[in-house]
């Protein structure tokens, strides 16, 4: 049976409507038609060249990802910035490209969700909800309680993070309630902190965000890349529970902007 990027795209949006993303956001199909019949998926965090060449190695034509290449207008392809030169390279390799962005995000068993499941938390629910009822976050209970050094390395290791940033959490030896939130979380800090959390753990976090509520609660700054490695596993089961015969493949070529010396 033919599947087009429509296809790819409806099983997506089944799990994670495009409605529920923020309306700065640029989720849904961003180069190609979704009547285009397509011979495989390669599903990644972020687009690049080297994800193009890689898709292209393996054949195939339609390019998943959770971030999204264009989020402003692109005024010219003439390879004057990133964007536009992937773009470029994409159309003329003929491979679609869709993205399923904050929408994943907002979904009920989204990128928080599974940063939750990762921690083998227990009894999770969202973290708080925003004005059109969708969740924010989550909170849940480690299995057992850690100590804090304990729970620092769990999380590195889970996250397979090359660091990690924390604050100096005196008031806190002892992890058992945590707060999460995949990629850019501070927003919910106060949240995290109103709802008893031991720890909140997400990425971006700034400078000074580490100065408040010092002592009171557990700040883990995992990265924003580690914190969303889930969206790529989320993504090809979706595509692979409603088109079992299709090929999906995870990027092992995908490796983010960010190094550390």
């Amino acid at each position: 049976m033919e599947v087009t990027v429509g296809d790819v795209a409806a099983a997506i949006e089944e799990f994670a409507p495009l409605t529920l993303q923020e309306e700065y956001d640029n989720s849904g199909l961003q180069i190609g038609r979704a009547q285009r019949a397509a011979r495989g998926a390669l599903v990644c965090l972020d687009v690049d060249e080297a994800v193009l060449d890689e898709a292209s190695a393996l054949g195939f034509d339609l390019v998943v990802s959770h971030h999204p290449l264009l989020f402003k207008g692109i005024k010219s392809f003439c390879g004057a910035t990133r964007e536009s030169r992937i773009a470029e390279r994409a159309l003329a390799m003929g491979v679609s490209l869709y993205a399923a962005h904050t929408n994943l995000d907002f979904a009920p068993g989204g990128v928080s969700f599974l940063m939750g499941e990762r921690l083998g938390l227990a009894a999770m629910e969202p973290l708080a909800r925003d004005a059109r009822g969708r969740a924010l976050g989550v909170r849940g209970a480690l299995a057992q309680p850690m100590a804090k050094d304990d729970f620092l390395a769990f999380v590195k290791e889970k996250f397979h993070a090359a660091m990690l940033r924390y604050s100096v959490s005196d008031g806190v030896q002892v992890v058992r309630d945590v707060a999460l939130c995949g990629g850019s979380g501070m927003d919910l800090y106060t949240e995290a902190q109103r709802g008893g959390a031991d720890a909140f753990v997400t990425g971006d976090a700034k400078y000074h965000d580490f100065q408040r509520g010092v002592g009171e609660m557990l700040l883990v700054d995992v990265g924003h890349r580690e914190s969303e490695r889930g969206a790529v596993e989320l993504l090809s089961r979706l595509i692979r529970k409603k088109l079992p015969t299709f090929a999906v493949r995870e990027s092992v070529r995908d490796e983010g902007p960010l190094r550390y010396y």
